[in-house]
């Protein structure tokens, strides 16, 4: 056998490998050889071919199969307008347009792993294309690259008409911005790795983390955070212009994206500002209304913002979308307002008040209860105050006159000779006067220093004979004393609840002030306090719409009705069912009083007229509410129009004017004939 042992030192066994078939015994020799050589040259080639993938193709293809990457957008959703009921825009959303960037378009300097990836994707798109010269080294690549980069800001610059000095300055506020957060937290990661290091585990935790818990990134790793990845905003708002260009272009403006967005806008700016309110933005972006109608009907007006998911790639190219699920448009509100005569009425209220004081005025419809005019002054710009302007925040806090203070149904002021047709109700109600039946006053009530009209303490006399319309008309404070007295403390406090004062009106706004009504322990004092009441002072204190309540129930023949704001909108998430709950709170009803007492409250406020213009075709009155501490009184006025016929309610409030009289019905005559002219412009139409 070939294979068979032997001895190299027998002679015959050298003699027989020697022989004629020595050739054929070195055959697995060379077998061997060709075999390790075919499993070799196969190998070799794979781990050449490994080898150049990894050093020449990987580098070259990073950017290209890097994975995608995906986020959820919110859709916008436009908040529903306000309307006035003739026809005026008061609140709506504008579409604005903000231009975001890439982070690594934006930081400066630039990263130099991603201005690599750059220069690579440039020689690679030049290699490919047929018409461009492929003869382009690495460096160059890179200053194309970055040449590129600046090229874009220059453009957006043109584009946008934003100075490139200022694009620079929020680029360099992002950066910093984002390296806080990555400094923040690579500090934070360190830690827990010195943590984890230092900590000794049980085997069982070791088991539970390795087979539940993703691997741990170790202090080698490159550390990337999510506002590297995203777009920032470098310019808030552009023209809806130059946001069709840079989407038309997206290869011109690389890593650019337009993100459109709402912003809630009020046309007339500070008209009717107490009333519309306002909205702010929360961290999320979304608006909320914090006064007034904004804050009231918030969810009915608010759009429901619909989602989107974003596929995009490492510079920020979004490559797909897909919409989850859709906006939906918030409902619009009309208001009774009249939005221009409430304008007119504000200018004329704004030159009435003194600086360190304000007013208000309070037109509604004496059938129906709708509100025309809602006045405050001094108001403020709603745009500044929804922009939330540090400049304006600030002067408004520090101003003395309280410009955010919705004083028309907020401000609980003493009413004074307003609040004598409730004693002349109490009184002839309760059976201890007769409206027609006269009183004479002899200039005080019991002692010729206490209680006294203003007539004795001019002149020395009193009013001689009044009846109730006559008392009304000569303010006549003697006449309420004795009405007070006569009718009462029960039943002064039943009839000023059943006028509303005391109590909400129940308008839909928010922070409506329910006055306050005395209060009688039966004590010594409670004699004092009872005829102090009686002519609308002591602790009693109404809101100018509590006031405008019991106007409009005088004009209409003894019927509280609500003060209503909303015309009409369409339904949303709470509809009718907000609406219904504010109307529960003070429903329309009907007090029940004697034709001859309403007639004789009517005549009183038709005398009072005359006392302001000759011949007036309004019926109304001013008073005055004393309100201590050496400070001017209070002026009032309250009315309706036409006299006989009435349609409109009109009540007006001056703080702390008092004193000027004059001035007082100067007011008074202007929004008169400013209402007027509107109700002219109206029939003529």
């Amino acid at each position: 056998m070939r294979n068979a042992p032997t001895n190299p030192y027998v002679a015959d066994h050298r003699q027989h490998r020697l022989g004629a078939d020595d050739g054929c015994a070195a055959a697995p020799d060379r077998r061997l050889r060709w075999m390790s050589l075919l499993l070799i040259l196969p190998l070799a080639a794979g781990l050449f071919r490994l080898a150049w993938v990894q050093q020449a193709v990987a580098a070259r293809e990073e950017f290209s199969l890097s994975p995608l990457r995906s986020r959820t957008e919110p859709i916008p959703a436009r908040d529903g307008r306000i309307l006035s009921r003739d026809g005026l825009v008061l609140a709506e959303d504008q579409q604005q347009f903000e231009v975001r960037v890439h982070f690594r378009s934006i930081e400066e300097p630039p990263d130099e792993q991603w201005l690599d990836r750059q220069a690579r994707s440039l020689l690679r798109s030049r290699r490919n294309s047929a018409t461009s010269s492929p003869h382009l080294s690495f460096a160059e690549a890179r200053r194309e690259a970055l040449e590129r980069r600046n090229a874009l800001w220059t453009r957006l610059a043109e584009l946008t008409g934003v100075p490139e000095a200022t694009l620079a300055q929020r680029r360099r506020e992002i950066t910093e911005e984002v390296r806080r957060v990555y400094e923040a937290v690579l500090a934070r990661r360190e830690e827990q790795q010195e943590e984890q290091e230092v900590r000794m585990r049980a085997w069982w935790e070791v088991v539970r983390d390795e087979l539940t818990t993703a691997p741990k990134r170790y202090r080698n790793d490159p550390l990337v955070i999510v506002e590297q990845t995203v777009p920032h905003v470098v310019i808030d708002s552009v023209s809806l212009t130059a946001a069709a260009a840079i989407e038309s272009a997206p290869e011109r403006f690389p890593g650019v994206q337009i993100a459109p967005h709402s912003k809630r806008s009020y046309p007339l700016g500070a008209t009717a500002a107490h009333v519309i309110g306002y909205a702010l933005e929360d961290q999320e972006g979304a608006a909320q209304g914090k006064a007034g109608i904004e804050r009231t009907f918030d969810l009915h007006l608010r759009g429901t913002e619909g989602q989107r998911r974003v596929w995009f790639e490492s510079d920020g190219s979004i490559t797909r979308t897909e919409v989850l699920r859709r906006p939906q448009i918030g409902q619009d509100l009309v208001l009774t307002l009249n939005a221009r005569l409430q304008r007119q009425i504000e200018e004329i209220l704004k030159a009435a008040v003194g600086p360190d004081s304000g007013g208000a005025v309070v037109v509604s419809d004496v059938a129906s209860g709708e509100v025309l005019v809602l006045a405050s002054a001094p108001t403020f710009d709603l745009n500044a105050a929804s922009d939330r302007h540090p400049e304006f925040w600030t002067a408004a806090n520090e101003d003395p006159s309280r410009r955010l203070f919705h004083r028309a149904v907020a401000a609980a002021l003493p009413p004074g000779d307003l609040f004598k047709p409730v004693t002349g109700v109490a009184a002839v109600e309760s059976g201890g006067i007769k409206a027609l039946e006269p009183f004479e006053c002899v200039g005080f009530l019991d002692n010729p220093s206490r209680h006294r009209c203003e007539v004795y303490l001019n002149v020395g006399i009193g009013h001689g004979p009044l009846t109730l319309p006559d008392a009304l008309a000569s303010r006549c404070q003697v006449y309420f004393y004795h009405a007070g007295r006569t009718a009462g403390s029960d039943a002064l406090l039943h009839w000023a609840d059943k006028f509303g004062f005391g109590r909400a009106t129940g308008i839909a706004l928010p922070g409506e002030a329910k006055g306050r009504l005395p209060r009688f322990n039966g004590g010594g004092l409670d004699e004092d306090r009872l005829l102090e009441f009686a002519i609308g002072q002591s602790t009693l204190t109404a809101t100018p719409l509590q006031v405008a309540q019991m106007t409009a129930a005088i004009a209409n023949g003894g019927r509280i009705v609500r003060p209503r704001l909303i015309a009409g909108y369409g339904a949303s998430r709470v509809g009718d069912r907000r609406d219904m709950q504010i109307r529960s709170i003070n429903s329309d009803r009907q007090l029940d009083l004697d034709a001859g007492t309403i007639s004789a409250l009517q005549k009183g406020f038709e005398l009072s007229a005359q006392t302001i213009e000759e011949n007036p075709d309004f019926a109304g009155r001013i008073g005055f509410a004393q309100v201590g501490r050496s400070k001017a009184p209070h002026a009032w006025f309250a009315g309706f129009l036409p006299a006989k016929e009435p349609q409109l309610a009109v009540t007006i409030v001056l703080e702390h004017r008092g004193n000027d009289g004059e001035a007082v019905t100067r007011t008074v005559r202007a929004i008169l004939a400013q209402i007027r002219q509107m109700q002219s412009a109206q029939h003529g139409l």
